[in-house]
């Protein structure tokens, strides 16, 4: 047959290259609809040694075979493949299947489910032509399938509650026979499911060898059917809703026992059920939030605040959804509100508590609110650690994120020590790659903000030993470890790598929490880079921003009006910069206070001001120790300065932190010898320029 021309959905990152020339027989599985035609012409395009397989005969001069709709093949093709790969040791064979099982037993080949598109890539399809339906809408009906994402996309305009009918209509030859109509009424079976249906579970391997659905998850038997055929079948079958209701209950149930997180939240969210959605959303954890968030928002949507307000984990789980995509502020407001009162609420039980209490410090982190969950973090981790083994096993996985999140709560609150301790923790029970990525990165910067710079970078080190994917490693994830990164990058002096990780992930700035840090770190790289005026403004836009969506706890406030100071005084607006951090109480506020004193010459103030200072970390101290140095030199008390220097130089060998040196004046960097080689000074000293990446 001749290969059908390349759909928009071939350019899947990654896919191409498992096809690889290392390989001679690879399966390529997936239902009809699923791409797997256009991906194999895509990747013959440059081969001009590849033939397909035309009227069931193998071509006799190519290198290269595709065999497309292996299903309908004869078994002669098979016997002359056969043959022919046990003479021609340099022939290479694709296949394109609904099975594995298609292809004769005894063959050594690798086979290769094809994914549904993610989120990010169904999109870019619909967003590729424009489509004018509603995203969340579109991505929950076609969960991935291309060849649904293409008829969603090309149906013109109606309403989102039609999409289904679209589907249905393409769908009607392929709909299921009357006796068969009972397994549409979930989104998912297992082979339990049907056999509870009456039917026999073989008709989910039927179903698979026609191509009419797939396995979702193959690890715990669950099978979906492609939608147009679900669709068809809905369409054409007489609903009982309360029979329905009742049949999806039951699968929620059934799902939640296996671990099929998605399917169980699914059926609960279909059926109404809110205690089962939240008993979903805590199996599923983090994942589950990030990688289904447009169907959990679809889902959860329609659902009234006041009954979301008694399921407290549903309401922060949909807030969460709605703040990462920048829509629906005052409704992800209103959720994370009702998720702590409602958590506030809930009756004891150690595990249940904790969990709770994380839930609250999350919400108030994420929101701003009050001391951004410090406290409640603090009850969380006591709370976690009084934990016995039977209660955290009740937690499963979500024992490390509920470490992981705490521990960032009370790293925006400068409690560093706990913090620590429960990362330490998480990173002893993690079991996911994105769970790891997360607390090597928490841990990376933890270090990085104490000033602990020795610590961070073997930290660092530790986990790039690994490769991790690129939607982990530049999604929240991998957030953490590109803050780390570019923390020490910005040490080496090597401003144009720490730009580099930024860029990496200022997309999703308006989502994560970490937006301060990475303001602070892109303030620091434009100073280095060009004129003051343009950082300032930069860093004031992005603040202002951030200002309107969210409140701002004290402890980031802090750390906001230092990164202005800096930037105000980089300007000559000495006012300004004094005014930001007039009456601040936390040691990084008075430090900036003295620093401000010291670059307008008023020396007296500036050792006042140090010796109010009660440092607590390795940075802190570091920056006190500079400081100290220049206002004793300038005041002739050359004694007191030299001791300043040698603590200084004791603090940079123990932990390798060097940049409280680059705000100092360039004229006073001198008394620092070689602790000072190559050090620019950020607020004057602007010769040096570099392209910065575009954000």
């Amino acid at each position: 047959m001749s290969p059908r021309p390349p759909r928009p959905w071939v350019d899947r990152p990654g896919l191409l290259a498992r096809l690889s020339d290392d390989v001679r027989v690879l399966v390529l599985v997936g239902p009809q609809g699923s791409g797997r035609t256009s991906l194999l012409a895509a990747w013959a395009a440059d081969r001009p040694d590849t033939a397909w397989v035309t009227d069931g005969t193998v071509p006799g001069d190519a290198t290269t075979v595709i065999v497309d709709d292996a299903e309908h093949q004869p078994a002669s093709l098979w016997e002359e493949l056969d043959a022919r790969l046990q003479d021609d040791p340099d022939l290479c064979v694709r296949i394109a299947a609904h099975t594995v099982a298609t292809v004769p037993d005894g063959w050594t080949l690798e086979a290769l489910d094809l994914p549904p598109m993610t989120v990010h890539e169904t999109l870019a399809l619909l967003d590729a032509v424009d489509s004018p339906f509603d995203r969340t809408a579109a991505v929950a009906l076609t969960a991935g399938h291309p060849a649904s994402i293409v008829i969603v996309a090309g149906a013109g305009k109606v309403s989102a509650q039609e999409l289904p009918a679209v589907l249905a209509a393409v769908g009607t030859q392929r709909a299921l026979p009357p006796e068969h109509h009972g397994l549409v009424v979930t989104d998912h079976l297992t082979p339990d499911l049907v056999a509870h249906l009456g039917a026999s579970p073989e008709v989910l391997a039927d179903a698979e060898r026609a191509g009419l659905g797939y396995w979702a998850d193959r690890d715990r038997q669950v099978f979906t059917f492609v939608p147009p055929v679900r669709e068809a079948t809905r369409a054409a079958r007489s609903a009982d809703p309360d029979q329905d209701r009742q049949l999806r209950l039951h699968a929620a149930e059934h799902f939640l026992t296996r671990g099929a997180s998605l399917a169980a939240f699914v059926e609960a969210a279909r059926a109404d059920r809110l205690a089962l959605v939240d008993a979903a959303i805590r199996q599923g954890g983090i994942p589950l939030l990030r990688n289904h968030g447009r169907m959990i928002a679809s889902l959860l949507m329609p659902v009234s605040a006041v009954r979301l307000g008694r399921h407290p984990v549903a309401a922060f789980a949909l807030a969460i959804v709605l703040n990462a995509r920048r829509e629906h502020r005052l409704r992800a407001v209103e959720l994370l509100g009702l998720s702590v009162a409602g958590a506030r609420l809930k009756p004891p039980g150690s595990a249940e508590r904790a969990l709770f209490r994380v839930v609250e410090s999350v919400a108030l982190r994420v929101s701003g609110l009050a001391d951004g969950g410090v406290a409640t973090a603090q009850k969380a981790a006591a709370l976690l650690g009084d934990l016995s083994p039977r209660e955290r096993a009740t937690l499963s996985e979500l024992e490390a994120d509920l470490l992981l999140h705490t521990a960032i709560s009370l790293l925006y609150g400068d409690v560093y020590p706990d913090a620590d301790r429960l990362l330490e923790r998480a990173a002893a029970v993690t079991r996911r790659s994105s769970q790891h990525l997360a607390v090597l990165g928490a841990r990376a910067t933890s270090a990085a903000l104490r000033g602990d710079i020795t610590t961070a970078t073997g930290r660092v080190a530790q986990a790039t030993e690994h490769t991790w994917p690129d939607h982990e490693l530049d999604e929240y994830p991998g957030s953490l470890l590109r803050v780390a990164q570019a923390h020490l990058a910005i040490e080496r002096c090597d401003f144009a790598d720490a730009a580099e990780k930024i860029v990496s992930i200022w997309p999703i700035i308006d989502t994560i929490e970490h937006w301060p840090l990475l303001a602070h770190l892109q303030a620091l790289v434009d100073l280095y880079a060009g004129p003051p005026e343009a950082a300032l403004e930069r860093f004031q836009v992005l603040r202002r921003q951030r200002s309107g969506r969210w409140s701002t706890p004290e402890s980031v406030r802090s750390r906001l009006n230092v990164t202005e100071s800096l930037l105000l005084l980089a300007t000559g607006d000495h006012t300004g910069a004094r005014r930001c951090v007039s009456g601040g109480r936390a040691a990084r506020m008075v430090l900036q206070a003295a620093r401000v004193a010291l670059w307008t010459g008023d020396d007296t103030l500036a050792a006042a001001t140090l010796g109010t200072v009660r440092s607590k970390t390795p940075g802190e101290e570091l920056v006190c120790a500079t400081l100290t140095a220049v206002v004793m030199r300038r005041t002739g008390r050359d004694h007191e300065a030299d001791e300043a220097v040698s603590t200084a130089a004791a603090l940079v060998e123990t932990h390798g932190m060097r940049s409280p040196l680059m705000l100092l004046p360039s004229a006073e960097l001198a008394q620092f010898g070689d602790l000072a080689t190559g050090v620019p000074s950020l607020l004057v000293d602007r010769a040096a320029r570099f392209d910065l990446p575009t954000h």
